[in-house]
């Protein structure tokens, strides 16, 4: 991003020249990431109750200021950590691959391995930063009790979409309707099921791709 500001031009007088802020904004970027990276190790080492902006920002080499700056809170900083996991591991963000994959996929049975290979790349990143949100909800740190719920209703609206393209492409069954559809994929989806499976039981991430993929297709096509 480049602005205009006053310089002086030969004769003595001003003349426009350019300011270009995408240094700044890169190093904005960066330190946000780095925030992202420091409240994860402290919040699973010591807990929600444990973590303080000030050891976020000194183990990110911020100023406080600048947490609050980016995320508002201790809050908004744990959700910020949860909604990186759900860009997946890849450099093409999960929900993107996923509405390439319903736009391009014409086998619905490959359609139902991409989206298990996707859910479990998202719960392995994400699920154990929103069961860590949830307890502590639980426990009294009610300023997250906002944050789950605004997760939950946007995540159902993205089960919503997913299922009425579903529909639409004729491959889902002809009992199903779309919000039986969206409630079967926002249970194969769920941080609970990672919970159960990979945290209590021990499976594997391709256990789990591979769970959510044949039952997603036995219960959806």
């Amino acid at each position: 991003m480049r602005r205009a500001v006053n310089g002086p031009d030969a004769a003595g007088g001003r003349q426009p020249r350019t300011y270009d802020a995408s240094a700044r904004q890169e190093r904005a970027a960066r330190n946000r990431e780095a925030v992202l990276d420091a409240a994860r190790d402290l919040l699973f080492r010591s807990g929600y109750a444990g973590t303080s902006i000030t050891a976020v920002a000194k183990a990110a080499g911020v100023s406080p200021e600048s947490v609050y700056k980016y995320f508002g809170g201790k809050a908004g900083l744990v959700r910020g950590i949860y909604e990186r996991g759900l860009l997946g591991s890849e450099s093409v963000p999960a929900e993107l691959r996923s509405d390439a994959a319903q736009l391009q996929e014409r086998d619905p049975l490959r359609l139902m391995g991409t989206w298990g290979h996707l859910v479990a790349e998202v719960l392995v990143q994400g699920a154990p930063v929103w069961i860590l949100m949830r307890d502590a909800a639980a426990a009294g740190h009610t300023e997250l009790t906002l944050q789950l719920e605004q997760i939950r209703e946007k995540k159902y609206h993205r089960m919503r979409a997913n299922a009425r393209r579903l529909l639409q492409s004729g491959h889902a069954k002809a009992s199903l309707t779309e919000q039986q559809a969206a409630d079967i994929m926002w249970f194969y989806s769920s941080p609970e099921l990672y919970e159960v499976l990979v945290v209590q039981r021990g499976w594997n991430p391709d256990q789990l791709a591979a769970f959510v993929s044949t039952g997603l297709a036995a219960q959806l096509l």
